[in-house]
């Protein structure tokens, strides 16, 4: 496995393998190529070392993902079963679950090899650090960090009819998983999951996070009722690689499992995420959503519909979160505040400070609900589509479609018209303007070699509906 390395990814191998005998804990978020950079530390310790690597996991998908040159991949339930070995470093992939027995019962059979923990979520429920294991972390970068940097893509997240928790039984920290699927797993919450899926989605490739078995296939059947073509999978189905293959191909719209995919799991071609497990684990709902942030050819908008409530407990995934090896619940505690607003009209997640939804244009009101965990949220001015609109028109040269995105977190929509870039208010464009906007669109797609669909997209991020009444004149 060779791979250039970018350059955050370069500075975070150079980190770690300047002081490997500290045993450190690479963190990185989902989609940054933790892999990539594993197997780059695994190189530079064999050129100087010439010593045996380990690489374990505690799932198939990880070990089969993670086909390292210089390194033997193996289980850990494996590694529980063997005698020691020789092995200079051990690599241990999703870190997070070192604290385990069985990761333990490993490192105690090594007393003397190094150790590096790769993983995107260096907490634990039980407030358990990892301390015990590693002597200090590496943060390669934020999700944040990330998404500026367009190496993943910030997803479009609509938060929709979540069920009531309220006494739903936990267990290990998180929501029971039967009594989450009681609460989750109703008729209207079927329908619902169905209906905003068939609003939005019907072009994606979407998957499906589910509490237990019977809810999953409760969902499928929705689906399956409602047209569209649906599959379950678990830890225990046998087809799980050609159901994935089929959603990757678009044989199915939509996958539904439950207990897979929030670790290890590539794909990046999916358009869409339908979370309808519930959790209390931060850990999980940063694995979950980041499952459908990766890019792809063609891939520009990354879509999430959360009828779990998630992101009402725990925030963006974009939010800062600060890490420890220590055991203490801070280890989990995100460093900034929630501060978003649910539009009540469309649902959409809406950052605090913005006076409109940027989906549908509702007006927020003293009564629109606004959602800040800590109380410590920070108002600042409000953003109106005419002062963006002022502020656009006040910008020159190249550099301003990234000044515009740094003050309002999004890039301007745009038309040209006479040569100008004129910014669209979407609550005031006209037919005229809607017409020439999807043309530009379309014309861009087909300059670049994008589907047709993608113009289509575009538009709908703009105007909350899809292009309607000059399609078939504008393709001619």
């Amino acid at each position: 496995m060779t791979h250039k390395l970018r350059d955050y990814q370069r500075t975070a191998v150079l980190d770690v393998v300047s002081d490997l005998k500290s045993n450190p804990l690479l963190v990185a978020p989902t989609g940054a190529g933790k892999t990539t950079m594993g197997a780059a530390i695994v190189k530079a310790y064999q050129s100087a070392f010439k010593r045996p690597v380990l690489w374990v996991a505690h799932r198939h998908e990880l070990l089969e993902q993670a086909r390292i040159a210089d390194a033997q991949t193996v289980s850990v339930q494996s590694l529980c079963r063997r005698p020691g070995t020789d092995a200079g470093l051990l690599v241990f992939d999703e870190a997070h679950r070192t604290a385990a027995k069985s990761y333990q019962t490993v490192i105690e059979k090594h007393p003397n090899a190094l150790r590096l923990g790769l993983t995107a979520t260096p907490f634990r429920l039980d407030g358990r650090g990892l301390g015990n294991s590693y002597g200090r972390i590496v943060t390669a970068a934020t999700t944040r960090e990330l998404v500026d940097n367009h190496t993943l893509i910030e997803p479009t997240v609509y938060v929709v009819k979540p069920p009531a928790m309220a006494g739903v039984t936990r267990r290990g920290g998180d929501y029971a998983a039967g009594d989450a699927a009681n609460a989750a797993n109703t008729p209207e919450q079927r329908a619902c999951i169905v209906g905003e899926y068939m609003k939005r989605l019907q072009h994606c490739r979407v998957l499906v996070f589910a509490c237990t078995i019977e809810h999953s296939k409760s969902i499928v059947d929705a689906f399956t009722a409602a047209g569209v073509k649906a599959a379950h999978v678990d830890g225990g189905s046998s087809d799980r690689a050609e159901r994935i293959d089929d959603l990757r191909h678009a044989r199915i719209s939509v996958l539904s499992s439950v207990d897979l995919f929030t670790e290890g799991f590539d794909l990046p071609a999916i358009d869409a995420l339908i979370i309808a497990r519930p959790t209390a684990s931060l850990a999980m709902h940063l694995q979950m959503t980041g499952r459908v942030m990766r890019r792809a050819e063609g891939k520009f908008m990354a879509w999430v519909h959360d009828h779990a409530g998630n992101h009402l407990r725990h925030g963006p995934v974009t939010r800062g979160i600060t890490y420890t090896l220590e055991d203490t619940e801070a280890a989990t505690k995100p460093s900034e505040p929630l501060g978003l607003k649910l539009c009540p009209e469309c649902f959409r997640m809406n950052p605090a400070n913005v006076s409109h939804c940027v989906e549908c244009g509702e007006a927020f009101t003293a009564e629109a609900r606004t959602f800040d965990i800590d109380g410590s949220g920070e108002m600042v001015q409000l953003t109106t589509h005419q002062e963006r609109a002022a502020f656009w028109a006040s910008l020159e040269g190249r550099g301003r479609w990234q000044a515009f995105k740094d003050r309002f977190g999004d890039y301007p929509a745009t038309v040209e018209i006479d040569g100008d870039n004129v910014y669209i208010n979407p609550d005031e464009a006209d037919m005229t303007i809607k017409r020439l906007y999807y043309s530009q669109l379309l014309e861009r797609a087909r300059m670049n070699g994008y589907k047709d669909g993608w113009a289509s997209h575009r538009y709908r991020t703009v105007f909350g509906v899809w292009p309607k009444g000059f399609v078939g004149e504008v393709k001619g």
